[in-house]
């Protein structure tokens, strides 16, 4: 049996994180628009990794490119947290193909930066700006506020997200019965 031809993506993901008293600190996070995903959610600077470009170029490239802000990590800098993830671009896509596709979500932490981040991608991103970890905004997208959290519990390296998607199991078995 032949299955849907299948690449992962990977998308990078910039922490710029500012220090604050009493183990407190804000993260700059831009409200998403006109890109056919989790649009009118909040996300951290975030894109995707193109060919023949490692992920901390594209890391660095990013970041530049959507908050004008230079960064500068280390070659050898891990994520500080890697996230398989299955997204689910909604029921509207009717060939599972194009539905679902599959991310190495790969998530970096910004302590230093040139230049005051501003909003260089208008067309993309409605709001940019820090907040306060102890006062997120309310529509934070999903993945996002799941790295966020484990990120700040600093127990996982790796994890999941969207796999426990109801739609997904039907068209997995459908395609890949022998693994189901």
């Amino acid at each position: 049996m032949s299955s849907p031809a299948h690449a992962f993506r990977t998308a990078v993901h910039a922490l710029f994180i500012r220090s604050r008293p009493k183990d407190q600190f804000e993260i700059l996070l831009g409200l998403r628009q006109n890109t056919g995903y989790g649009d009118g959610c909040y996300s951290f600077p975030a894109g995707h990794q193109e060919l023949f470009e490692t992920s901390l170029q594209a890391l660095v490239r990013e970041s530049y490119e959507e908050v004008g802000a230079h960064v500068a990590l280390p070659n050898n800098t891990p994520p500080v947290l890697h996230i398989e993830h299955l997204k689910d671009y909604g029921s509207a896509y009717a060939d599972p193909a194009r539905r679902f596709r599959h991310y190495h979500e790969l998530f970096y932490i910004v302590p230093d930066w040139m230049g005051e981040p501003q909003n260089c991608e208008p067309d993309k991103c409605g709001d940019l700006r820090f907040f306060s970890s102890n006062h997120l905004p309310h529509n934070l997208m999903p993945l996002t506020r799941f790295a966020l959290e484990l990120i700040v519990a600093g127990q996982e390296k790796q994890a999941r997200f969207g796999w426990d998607n109801p739609d997904f199991p039907a068209w997995r078995k459908k395609h890949f019965p022998q693994v189901v």
